[in-house]
């Protein structure tokens, strides 16, 4: 009997380009899957769009988000809450299946079926998939969980296919998480030493060029937002602590990323109750990773007080003085800080496929 794959699509007001997706399922050699489109509370024709597919084939299932709170993770619970299939397959409504995905994806399970998920490589595209050679980054010979915890996003949402029993030991998609989910979700899968493997194959499955610059280097310039990202900094830091002891170089990687989007952060906000709030956001984080041994107390500090340093010079006036100080408190904090605090841990968007591999995908997509 043939494993039943199920597809979990979240939406939000992506009626212009939800049939991309959605036409690259029906495109698929592997007919043994059903699509799960939960919707997040749309205003424009995505429901009309979707219910048109419904009619069309009855393995496209249309539903609404009912419960609280709105987002993505939210809306991926409520798709595996009703998916049938054995493996889940969590597809953004704007990437892109290849023809052959599905039944690849299936074949190498029924070759590891010990395994509780299988990664595969996805390529970026421009205007349709394979009109660029630019590969989401999978590095083969380093620590994977180090590599996340350091913001080295290894594979993106739709790269893996999942057993269901697998999702339920992580317990699902973080609902409060507005920022960095899959970053959260995947490095849970990897601490909880899920049994997993990266397939070094030909991608199949695409991305959009810009949407992949905006997963990996999009700033959030809302303090709402930040406050996210460090809540979710703290829930995934509670996690692997429970879980088991890091190694010095995987407490170093967390350290320097929780640094790194601090002093990215800090520029931005303005007035001083948001300054306010987010030094105490800052300060709390840091504490625990003082406690937890991640960093010396002196380095804590001298962090803290770099913050500090450069909150006071972006209230000064006028903007150039304000520049030249931010600038020279940069140059001197960085010869001050460790390595692993200022050193560029990501290597993301540094790989590509060659002009062999990429003739091939091409053909594949045109068979």
């Amino acid at each position: 009997m043939q494993k039943v794959v199920s597809i979990v699509i979240p939406n939000f007001n992506r009626a212009a380009l939800i049939s991309q997706p959605i036409n690259s399922l029906l495109a698929q050699s592997y007919v043994h899957w059903e699509a799960i489109i939960v919707d997040d509370g749309s205003t424009d024709d995505s429901e009309k769009v979707m219910r048109e597919y419904e009619v069309r084939d009855k393995r496209f299932r249309y539903i609404k988000r009912n419960r609280l709170p709105k987002g993505a993770p939210t809306c991926r619970n409520i798709g595996v809450e009703n998916a049938k299939g054995e493996y889940i397959i969590f597809l953004d409504s704007d990437d892109i299946l290849a023809p052959y995905c599905l039944s690849n994806r299936v074949k190498h399970f029924t070759e590891n079926p010990d395994f509780d998920f299988l990664v595969f490589s996805m390529l970026a595209f421009e205007k349709k998939p394979g009109d660029s050679n630019i590969l989401w980054n999978i590095n083969k010979d380093k620590d994977d969980l180090a590599c996340f915890l350091a913001g080295d996003v290894l594979w993106s949402t739709t790269c893996p296919i999942w057993k269901k029993s697998a999702i339920k030991q992580i317990g699902g998609w973080n609902e409060e998480a507005r920022l960095w989910q899959d970053w959260e979700f995947h490095l849970k899968a990897i601490a909880l030493k899920l049994k997993y493997k990266k397939i070094q194959e030909l991608p199949d499955c695409f991305v959009r060029r810009d949407d992949l610059n905006d997963r990996i280097s999009k700033t959030e310039l809302q303090f709402k937002q930040m406050e996210s990202k460090w809540n979710t900094f703290n829930k995934t830091y509670d996690f692997i602590i429970n879980q088991d002891e890091l190694t010095q170089s995987q407490k170093k990687n967390f350290a320097g990323i929780v640094f790194k989007h601090a002093q990215k952060a800090v520029i931005p906000y303005h007035g001083k109750e948001t300054d306010k709030s987010f030094v105490s956001l800052t300060k709390n984080l840091s504490r625990k990773i003082v406690e937890n041994g991640l960093v010396p107390k002196p380095v804590a500090y001298l962090q803290l007080t770099y913050i500090y340093l450069l909150l006071f010079a972006k209230g000064l006036k006028p903007r150039f003085l304000s520049r030249l100080m931010r600038s020279i408190i940069y140059r001197s904090f960085q010869t001050l800080l460790p390595w692993y605090l200022v050193k560029n841990n990501s290597e993301l968007l540094r790989h590509s496929i060659s002009k062999t591999e990429l003739e091939q995908i091409k053909k594949l997509l045109s068979t």
